[in-house]
Order: structure tokens, then sequence, then C-alpha cells
């Protein structure tokens, strides 16, 4: 279904024009910035009707509010400068096993090096869950946990979060922000946590530079 909203360099231009950040623009709309800046991109990230309509009305009330304090804003939101919204391209991957919807402007290449990532991680979780429970030494009973044991099924949920982050990014998560053109998710958000913990299979899968010895970039 179709619907009608503004272009992503019209949106670029409005927020252009009242001063307005990115992350302001974010915040006013309770959505992540690396959303809004896909969206401003042309990566066909898609957008909801509410979020679109949100969008527009800040904006416009944005524009409002300046007039009256006597600036002279020029916004305005011609038919000619409104489309459609593209929703992304979504294809099939299949390979040795492993079959997801992927999106087009994901490359062979990184969809590979994904498929190798998790395989990576599935060898250590097969590892891992084949264990044998170990508790301590109880006069009731079972005891606890062992600390191995504990350890070892949190290394096990972190990798399962690690495949399924993986997978989403390929596929597209765009309600988070989330995408294999850009993963750098704000580092304030449990999503930005998530990402950094699994950050050697992100780099395995080369969705994300590794780290330099000084802590920036490679």
């Amino acid at each position: 279904m179709q619907q009608t909203t503004i272009t992503p360099s019209r949106s670029r231009d409005a927020r252009r024009e009242l001063g307005l950040s990115q992350a302001d623009v974010a915040t006013s709309l309770s959505i992540n910035r690396a959303y809004l800046s896909d969206f401003e991109n042309g990566h066909l990230t898609r957008l909801t009707k509410a979020q679109l309509r949100k969008l527009r009305d800040l904006y416009e009330a944005k524009a409002e509010e300046a007039r009256a304090n006597g600036d002279e804003v020029e916004l305005s939101f011609a038919e000619a400068e409104i489309t459609t919204t593209e929703v992304p391209e979504i294809r099939s991957y299949t390979d040795d096993g492993l079959m997801f919807r992927a999106v087009e402007s994901v490359s062979k290449e990184a969809l590979a090096a994904t498929k190798e990532a998790i395989k990576s991680n599935d060898i250590r979780l097969v590892a891992l869950l084949n264990n044998e429970l170990q508790r301590n030494e109880s006069f009731f009973g079972d005891g606890e946990l062992s600390a191995d044991t504990q350890h070892a099924i949190g290394e096990a949920y972190s990798l399962l979060a690690a495949n399924y982050l993986l997978l989403r990014s390929v596929t597209g998560w765009p309600e988070v922000g989330l995408n294999a053109d850009s993963i750098g998710l704000a580092d304030n958000t449990i999503a930005g946590a998530m990402i950094e913990q699994a950050r050697e299979s992100f780099v395995r899968a080369g969705l994300i530079e590794e780290q330099s010895e000084e802590g920036g970039e490679a």
C-alpha cells in the first residue's frame, strides 16, 4: 500500500532551514538518530505512517514558531515534493543450509561473511549447549548451578543474541535503526550496547570495522 510523505531530501532541507540537527529531530520523534540518517541518505529505510506524519508536523510547527518570532523561514511541502515511501527490496538468500530474507542493498560478500560468522558462533554454541549441567553440592537435593555452568549459559545466550542481530542486520530492522548499511547505533541504547558486546561477530561478518589498539576504528 502506498503512503504519501516528504522525500528524504526535503526532510534534510527542511531540517537545515530550521537549524535542527538529526539528534534534535530524532529526540522529538522518539526514534533512533541512525534511523533518521538512513532515511535522509535515501537508504530506503521504512518509516511508518505515524512517523512520517510526525516528521512533517514537526517541521511545520517549528516553521510557524520561527515565523512568530520574526524569522524568515522558507518552508513548504508542495505536492511536487511529495512522493511514496519505498520499501526495501527483499530477496531470498540460501547457502549451505542457511536461508533468510535479505535486503537488496546488502552485498553478496557481506551475506557470505555474515553466514560464516554465524556458522563460527554455532560451532561454539554446539559445544556449550551439549555440556552437562554442573551443580554445587547441597544437603537438600540439587544445589545451585556451578559458576562454570552459569558462565557457559551466559556465553551461549550472548552467541544466540549475536546470531539474531547478525540476521536482523542483513534483513533490516528499521524500528531500531538496524541495517547492514548503518550498524552504528546510539551508544545510549540497549541495542547499541548489545551490538558492542557482539562486536567480534560483527567484525567477522565485515559489518563493522575492527577497533585499533588506541580504541578507535582501524
